[in-house]
């Protein structure tokens, strides 16, 4: 008979299958540098020892790697550094391993559940890269565990979960959406939600404000869309529970990425990690709604660090490309020419991939106060850097005193909108009970005050 847990990742399996995530095409070119904080040289730049600086061939872990990481990641990691990827999703593997046709370098595509391949595995890795997957599986706590054991002492992790909080509106909405009648199995009918929301979108001004926030490829590619309103698996666990899993799992915490600068008034959290208690306050109030981007270390009493080597080839070929867009997205940073965005990522170079020792301070004298502040919190700046203690200290303050609130639109009355005959007349196409309107009405009102 078949377990709850076979069952569960049975169906995400199925859906990956069917939308492999996140479909871009496979001719795109796709700018792996964004990616530098997915590396094992940056997390293991944020710890204070890790066995990354102890391996002569470091061996990464992409868990749930998707159609594109391994592309990504195999760029940006040094050609030495030993990539397996492993992915539920035969299909998403196949477009993952079409993207390196030509680059295979010491890359290994494995097809099997995580957990799996975890009680089964034959090797230990320096660092495990599992971002947007456990809240996926049927017992994450235990896949922490699991990625924990799989580390060598000292060894470096990156994952990404989401924030439940903030997620409350999409699962209102997901209920809409099934209520409605609407099978993920269908294109025709994930056209049609996709319709429904945009007209969702069109009545409620408040769902349109969040929907502008997601992107619009979120609502137009049906991979994305299905992922994110339509997903066969995810686990509602507040972010308590996630560092209480974490730090019963034989991890310390040792940095958070803040994607979107909502932790303005904390020191660095790359710097200095945030407790529970300041992220609870947040996320009640609204003021942080990213998900929970982390950098862990298996707890361990390895102290000797050695710098980190890559190939002369593989530094030339860091070189020569422009510094991630991301890093100037910011209203701190967008304003700093070109010469200099690139002396920076050159900088950021060398210190994170031959573990030069040469100060940056001349260039941070170039930069405001705010920009020095915002590309140290997104770790385009580290504090090994950096030599003048002023600059330490400056880099690791708050940028601001205070934090405000979101505000939001005001809450639409649905019934009176056009939103109750489109409703109507998707319930008979569908041939579902006509007294499911008011319940979908509910859940979209509900949406709107998430």
């Amino acid at each position: 008979m078949e377990s709850t847990i076979e069952r569960i990742h049975g169906n995400v399996r199925n859906m990956y299958e069917a939308y492999p995530y996140p479909a871009y095409p496979l001719w795109a070119k796709l700018r792996w540098q964004e990616a530098y904080q997915g590396t094992a040289n940056f997390a293991a730049s944020l710890g204070k020892s890790a066995s990354l600086y102890l391996s002569d061939k470091p061996r990464i872990l992409l868990a749930g790697c998707g159609e594109t990481q391994p592309y990504i990641l195999r760029k940006a990691e040094a050609s030495h550094h030993s990539i397996d990827a492993i992915d539920i999703s035969q299909n998403s593997l196949r477009r993952a391993k079409t993207r390196l046709l030509w680059d295979y370098r010491n890359t290994d595509f494995i097809h099997s559940d995580l957990d799996h391949f975890l009680l089964k595995r034959r090797e230990t890795y320096d660092h495990a890269d599992c971002y947007g997957v456990l809240h996926h599986l049927a017992n994450p706590s235990h896949t922490i565990n699991l990625l924990q054991s799989s580390l060598k002492p000292g060894g470096t992790a990156r994952i990404m979960v989401y924030n439940d909080k903030s997620r409350a509106w999409i699962n209102h909405t997901k209920r809409a959406l099934l209520l409605l009648g609407f099978n993920s199995e269908s294109h025709k009918d994930i056209k049609a939600a996709q319709d429904f929301l945009k007209s969702v979108s069109y009545w409620v001004p408040n769902l349109k404000e969040k929907f502008n926030q997601m992107g619009r490829r979120s609502l137009e590619n049906p991979a994305r869309f299905v992922d994110t309103f339509f997903h066969a698996r995810e686990a509602r666990i507040p972010i308590s529970d996630w560092y209480t899993a974490i730090t019963e799992g034989g991890f310390r915490i040792i940095g958070l990425f803040d994607r979107y600068g909502e932790l303005d008034d904390l020191e660095n959290p790359l710097w200095a990690p945030p407790s529970i208690e300041d992220l609870k306050q947040r996320i009640s109030d609204r003021r942080f709604e990213n998900n929970l981007e982390i950098y862990l270390q298996k707890n361990s009493n390895i102290s000797r660090l050695q710098a980190p080597k890559g190939s002369a080839q593989h530094i030339a070929h860091l070189m020569i490309k422009t510094a991630p867009q991301s890093w100037f997205q910011y209203e701190e940073t967008k304003d700093i020419p070109f010469l200099l965005r690139q002396k920076i990522w050159w900088h950021h170079i060398r210190s994170f991939y031959l573990g030069q020792k040469n100060s940056i301070d001349l260039l941070l004298s170039e930069l405001s106060i705010p920009a020095r502040q915002r590309l140290a919190r997104i770790g385009a700046i580290q504090k090994s850097q950096i030599h003048r203690k002023s600059y330490k200290e400056q880099l690791q303050a708050p940028i601001h005193e205070k934090m405000d609130t979101p505000s939001t639109s005001p809450i639409t009355m649905i019934q009176n909108t056009q939103l109750p005959q489109i409703i109507r007349s998707i319930l008979i196409r569908n041939k579902k009970k006509m007294s499911s309107e008011a319940l979908i009405i509910e859940r979209l009102a509900r949406a709107q005050r998430s």
